[in-house]
């Protein structure tokens, strides 16, 4: 096991990092004595390896150490409480002896951490795994030190001041802050500060989906696409339209630099007398028939007014049958880049006989191309449309259709406001698998064919060798069920493991009693971003250096060619030093080509690894503060995307218009991360918004 490895059940290497966020908490460090030799990030101001033998050598100043664990462990911590100034991150093995030789006796302050933490890999990636047992912060230092302040034995609570550590920091104790504002997107949004978010990654309602409980939500229009856009106007009914308002209300707060990530859903339009749609993407059965009782009592006032009635249709269908009389002019004062508030074309917006889903320009079992009527809609607006991700679920919904496939994908359209913006791709870059076609790979030549080549191509059988490849543009994260609970009469929030304890009702088909006796006022979210997702998203959109504490300009990372592999070199055709000397025979200077045995030596000469060797500011601030990067989700929800955001030491604003989901996500905030680097601020008033 090397030095800075953990030792875990559920893990299958033995090289581990601390959490960034974690070490920017509770930091800075001047010395870590038992650092890995490749790190993407400093733990301290000074490190030693294993080359170092740092057990040995003199410690001097603040050390933090996340020791080996295994035997050497008891050393490590001896030599720790011997020093008695720092921090040291270790398994809460409370019943071994050497946490009883060097714990209990010496430390000034112990914290448990709820839950079990998921370490990184060498790379820097958060891995999938958790650690497999819980792990505890030991303080040796006297008076609280720069971690905690001591209220009692064992008793600690982050700092409210803590200079900028190795992957930023902020003003508030080296915490990660999470604001849910509770309200209207728009008003929300027209008061919030401009050009203080690097990303903003929501998942509207989608059309004709499905209910979230609140009269004022986006997704029960009648209409998809008034297609307005195309004359620069704006109808403010049509579902295409609120999406344009919403993300008009997104670009003054997304800085110029910033990337707005938009996931969308597709579904068909069906006869009149069908169903609301013919694919329910995430939705459930429960949920479709939910959505069809509020559907059939009226859609919301707000978004469209009041209802109408036509000749053709009959008194059974007049309830589901809707006309928009328009929004209110506080709809229209905050217009969309580049786009009038008159209304589009047709002039009658809904033309007798109209019923819903059954809209001119759509057919029957027609795909309605809402993703990219939106994306196409906000291209015409000012953004620019730089790339249309698929997101494939292999686990998708399964779907009784017999005259097509069944849909396994949705859309996630990356937006800008300029063409030039902060995409980190060396962040997010995709590992080699080695499959490259036959005709590219080379193998050794067969001994028994006379005057065989031994080049065939560009690559080894083995792949790149470590250099990876771009991100594509097809992105395989399979859904995960969203587990949490909360009762709707009491507000208590119930994970799934409580949830499962929790007594039966006795019926046909039981539900769990909720402790203040409800059993009928579960609310839960059926539809939430797998944290995989969201995690890709923020590695590609932000910096995980950080950004200027003064202007909020992005750190950018330093890439170089490490020493060329030798190995790769010499398996693509060069010689005993990984070089090529031969010369064409074709005069293919003369013939205005390129010469295709120096195009071989340059790409013998590029076959190294690509290292991370730091980060640069991209301003001329005189500062040397860092502050984390600001994350924005318009459409909160189950609060997934500032879950990740704080998991990844990233400051999250949260926009959410059902209050019980404000609850719900909140809870959900504060236990998943411990509550210990996250600090979770509900919003309420609007007055509190720029604050």
């Amino acid at each position: 096991m090397s030095i800075g490895g953990h030792q875990s059940a559920r893990m299958v290497s033995a090289d581990w990092l601390t959490p960034p966020e974690i070490l920017r908490a509770l930091g800075p460090f001047d010395l870590d004595p038992c650092s890995p030799v490749l790190r993407p990030w400093d733990t301290a101001k000074e490190h030693c390896t294993i080359r170092d033998d740092g057990l040995s050598r003199k410690w001097d100043g603040r050390v933090w150490l996340n020791p080996p664990y295994g035997s050497q462990i008891k050393r490590w911590m001896a030599r720790m409480a011997e020093h008695g100034n720092g921090i040291a991150m270790v398994f809460a093995r409370t019943e071994t002896a050497w946490f009883f030789e060097s714990v209990w006796p010496f430390a000034s302050a112990v914290l448990f951490l709820q839950g079990r933490l998921n370490f990184h890999r060498l790379t820097g990636e958060r891995s999938e795994r958790n650690a497999g047992a819980p792990s505890v912060l030991i303080s040796y230092d006297a008076g609280g030190g720069t971690f905690a302040e001591r209220q009692g034995p064992r008793n600690l609570r982050p700092r409210r001041k803590v200079p900028a550590g190795p992957e930023g920091g902020g003003e508030d104790g080296g915490l990660n802050t999470v604001r849910i504002f509770q309200g209207d997107v728009l008003r929300v949004l027209a008061g919030m500060p401009r050009g203080e978010c690097m990303v903003c990654c929501t998942s509207p309602p989608y059309w004709g989906l499905r209910d979230y409980g609140h009269e004022d939500q986006l997704g029960l229009e009648a209409r998809p696409d008034c297609f307005g856009w195309v004359m620069g106007k704006n109808c403010g009914e049509c579902y295409v339209c609120h999406i344009r308002q919403v993300a008009a209300g997104v670009w003054p707060v997304l800085r110029d630099d910033g990337t707005f990530w938009l996931n969308l859903g597709d579904c068909y339009a069906s006869a009149p007398s069908g169903s609301i749609g013919a694919t329910t993407l995430e939705g459930s059965r429960n949920s479709q028939d939910e959505f069809r009782k509020v559907r059939n009592n009226g859609f919301n006032a707000r978004w469209h007014g009041k209802t109408f009635e036509t000749d053709h249709q009959s008194a059974a269908s007049h309830s589901r049958a809707q006309r928009h009389t328009g929004l209110a002019a506080a709809r229209n004062d905050r217009p969309t880049p580049n786009v009038s508030n008159e209304a589009g074309p047709p002039g009658e917006a809904y033309p007798e006989g109209f019923k819903y889903k059954s809209v001119p320009g759509l057919k029957p079992k027609d795909l309605v191309g809402i993703p990219f009527s939106v994306a196409l809609a906000l291209r015409a607006d000012g953004w620019y449309w730089r790339e249309t991700i698929i997101w494939h679920k292999q686990n998708g919904m399964p779907e009784s259709v017999e005259d097509r496939p069944t849909i396994s994908h949705e859309y996630i359209l990356l937006l800008s406001k300029n063409d030039r913006y902060f995409y980190d791709s060396e962040g997010v870059r995709q590992k080699d698998k080695g499959t490259d076609h036959k005709r590219n790979v080379t193998d050794p030549p067969e001994s028994n064919v006379p005057n065989a080549s031994s080049h065939q191509g560009i690559r080894t059988g083995d792949g790149r060798n470590g250099t990876g490849a771009n991100l594509r543009s097809v992105w395989t994260i399979n859904t995960k069920p969203f587990t949490w609970e909360m009762c709707g009469s009491c507000k208590r929030v119930y994970p799934k493991r409580e949830f499962s304890r929790l007594l039966k009702t006795r019926e046909e088909k039981p539900r769990r009693i909720c402790g203040c006796g409800r059993h009928d006022a579960w609310l839960s979210h059926f539809a939430t971003f797998p944290p995989e997702l969201v995690e890709m998203v923020l590695k590609a959109g932000t910096p995980r250096r950080g950004c200027c504490a003064d202007c909020g300009a992005p750190y950018e990372r330093i890439v170089e060619k490490g020493e060329p592999d030798l190995e790769w070199q010499k398996r693509s055709g060069g010689d005993g030093e990984g070089r090529y000397h031969g010369s064409a025979t074709k005069d293919y200077e003369g013939a205005g080509v390129q010469n295709p045995s120096d195009v071989k030596a340059r790409i013998l000469e590029g076959q190294r690894r690509r290292i991370t060797v730091g980060w640069e500011k991209t301003c001329a601030c005189e500062t040397v503060a860092r502050s984390p990067a600001k994350v924005l989700d318009i459409f909160g929800g189950a609060m997934t995307t500032g879950l990740q955001a704080a998991r990844m030491g990233m400051d999250a604003d949260l926009i959410e218009l059902n209050p019980d989901y404000v609850t719900l996500g909140s809870e959900r905030i504060r236990r998943e991360t411990g509550g210990l680097l996250t600090k979770v601020k509900i919003i309420k008033s609007t007055e509190e918004v720029a604050a």
